[in-house]
């Protein structure tokens, strides 16, 4: 038996100093404190992308994308893209989630920017705060099969569990959200999607 076509999912852990912790902290809480709560795409919480797709250019991400870029160079040859001239940081922001909220689903790979593998990172994962899920690619054909009565719990969303500082990499092109905030503490990711260039 042969399990075919699978899509690689890798994760990293990336530990700020507490000094590049408190900067970033600092820096995230400015910008959600000017933003406003079910504003910005599927979010229902708060997110910097209200206010544009670049915290990456800011002095208090640079530590993270330094580290985040070595992992991303690895995960691009992990799934056999061909190599680039460069590979960059093409948009990022952040979301803040408090209790009972969410992002819903979505990919990376359309719309304002386009991606080739997208990443997150758990700045703030307090215990009881939900997980990524990821869409099974073959869902739609999972639904023409008579393996089971198809349900969205056992047929489409992956759960994917992380940690605080853990960094997620996955192709842009696969679909994914998250799980309900049920902590009464914040979650806070940030997104940073990467392009390859040629």
């Amino acid at each position: 038996m042969h399990n075919l076509f699978s899509t690689p999912v890798d994760c990293v852990t990336i530990i700020p100093t507490a000094e590049q912790f408190n900067k970033t902290d600092a820096f995230l809480t400015r910008i959600f404190d000017d933003s406003q709560e079910n504003n910005w795409a599927l979010e229902t919480g708060k997110s910097t992308g209200q206010h544009g797709l670049d915290i990456h250019d800011c002095p208090e991400m640079f530590w993270l994308i330094d580290q985040a870029l070595v992992h991303v160079r690895e995960y691009w040859n992990a799934l056999g893209y061909r190599k680039p001239l460069d590979i960059i940081p093409d948009s990022s922001w952040a979301n803040v989630h408090k209790h009972l909220q969410l992002t819903g689903e979505h990919a990376h790979c359309g719309g304002f920017k386009k991606s080739h593998i997208s990443t997150v990172y758990y700045f703030k994962k307090p215990d009881n705060s939900g997980h990524i899920e990821f869409v099974d690619p073959l869902e739609y054909i999972h639904r023409m099969t008579p393996v089971h009565e198809f349900s969205e719990r056992v047929g489409t969303y992956n759960e994917f569990k992380t940690n605080q500082f853990d960094f997620v990499l996955f192709p842009s092109w696969l679909k994914h959200r998250t799980q309900v905030n049920n902590s009464t503490e914040d979650r806070v990711a940030i997104s940073i999607n990467f392009i390859g260039l040629f």
